[in-house]
């Protein structure tokens, strides 16, 4: 298990006997004297290797090869930090088929190639319409991402095209706009 803890950072667990959970491997924060935060993680397999993503409040999403769960090692940084020293940077992230979908909430949508991990390629960008921002969390399944806005509600994306990611619908209408978080699943074959 790969748990991020907020300004504890990386903790990386054997959970093969759930009644004695042991720690192999934990990986604090790089900048723990401006406070950074690891507010979401997600498992990459890329040439014989993995990797840890890590959505960081400072510098965007932290790439760590975790192969060895023992000595978690930092070897990447990608993705837009926050914007004229805002309090948050990546939020939230998503991996589906070789791309990091990162939920920035100063800069929207962030769709970058995990081909190789160790130097992602920058795909494209999307921010929603309404203008209010703040991504707050994202699921993604093949061509298509859920993105929950705290402000804006949920919009569904069509990111076919990372670099003209298309607005398919944005459900806003209950009362209130907040979107916390959504899961995709398929009934009778329908996403």
């Amino acid at each position: 298990a790969y748990l991020a803890r907020y300004q504890d950072g990386l903790r990386i667990l054997d959970v093969s006997d759930v009644n004695s959970i042991q720690e192999i491997g934990h990986l604090p924060p790089e900048f723990p004297a401006e406070d950074e935060i690891y507010n979401d993680v997600k498992l990459v397999e890329a040439g014989g290797s993995t990797y840890a993503i890590l959505a960081s409040d400072l510098v965007g999403a932290v790439v760590v090869e975790v192969t060895d769960p023992a000595a978690p090692t930092v070897v990447a940084h990608f993705g837009s930090p926050p914007v004229d020293g805002a309090a948050i940077g990546v939020h939230t992230l998503a991996v589906d088929a070789g791309r990091a979908y990162l939920g920035n909430p100063e800069v929207g949508l962030e769709i970058w190639d995990l081909a190789d991990p160790r130097a992602p390629g920058y795909l494209g960008r999307w921010f929603h319409p309404g203008g209010q921002g703040y991504l707050h969390d994202l699921f993604v399944r093949g061509d298509r991402a859920y993105l929950n806005y705290w402000s804006d509600g949920m919009a569904i994306v069509d990111v076919a095209d990372p670099a003209a990611v298309q607005l398919i619908g944005n459900f806003a209408g209950y009362g209130q706009n907040t979107s916390h978080s959504s899961w995709v699943m398929d009934i009778a074959g329908k996403p």
